[in-house]
């Protein structure tokens, strides 16, 4: 169990559960080629991305069914702040209209940044650090931010270890504002600490979702514990159909 005496969660925009604390965000949203799609000519937000009258084009999703069942239902209109439990049923009735839209099934997440620069696929959910890596690299693919589906990296201590307090207190060290700041800054994941946006740049800033936009979603992970084999065992099903 995390140790409260050494581990502050208080502060903490998702803190995990009894055995793990929630560490860092990275965010994934709608991502284009701002070389082929100028802005109003791409989708902005999950809907938009299930909208092919409004935005007709080629679509990427991953073969993974963790974030491809939540990004279909807040593209069905499910409320971020009501997203868990995940409607199952609801998720797949609203994978099975955007599947024949669908040119690529995107195995690897570095996949998804060639896709779209290579004019394999219009629009994709892409990941904000491979996008911001390939911009810095002079790729001219872009996404957007309005919203967000956002996952966890999280911590824990191996039970019975001989280390326990020695781990604790490393969680604790990473929770603080100043180093979730600096971790920020170096891979533009988001802060779980939120007195650590008062130290982040604005140039990094940019780069972050805003964790209070009711747009955005976070991920649970323990939702996801003993549904992930038989949801993916289904998915991976429903691919070859």
């Amino acid at each position: 169990p995390v140790d409260k005496g050494i581990i502050d969660t208080s502060d903490l925009i998702s803190p995990g559960a009894e055995d793990y604390v929630g560490a860092f965000f990275y965010g994934g949203g709608v991502g284009w080629d701002g070389a082929r799609f100028p802005e109003g000519k791409h989708p902005v937000d999950f809907a938009g991305l299930w909208d092919v009258e409004a935005f007709p084009g080629r679509r990427g999703l991953s073969v993974n069914i963790g974030e491809t069942l939540e990004i279909a239902l807040l593209a069905d209109g499910v409320k971020p702040q009501e997203l868990y439990p995940l409607d199952v049923e609801r998720g797949f009735a609203a994978l099975d209209r955007i599947k024949p839209h669908v040119r690529k099934w995107i195995e690897s997440t570095p996949q998804t940044v060639t896709l779209l620069s290579s004019d394999e696929i219009d629009f994709a959910y892409a990941y904000i650090g491979r996008i911001k890596t390939a911009q810095d690299s002079g790729s001219t693919v872009a996404m957007s931010y309005k919203q967000t589906l956002n996952s966890l990296e999280f911590f824990a201590v191996p039970k019975n270890s001989p280390n326990r307090e020695a781990g604790m207190r490393y969680i604790a060290f990473c929770l603080r504002p100043d180093r979730q700041a600096a971790f920020g800054e170096a891979i533009f994941y988001t802060p779980n600490a939120r007195k650590a946006f008062d130290l982040v740049s604005p140039e990094a800033k940019a780069f972050m979702p805003d964790m209070d936009s009711s747009d955005n979603a976070i991920a649970d992970a323990s939702w996801w514990a003993d549904k992930y084999t038989e949801l993916q065992k289904r998915y991976t099903e429903w691919l070859l159909i």
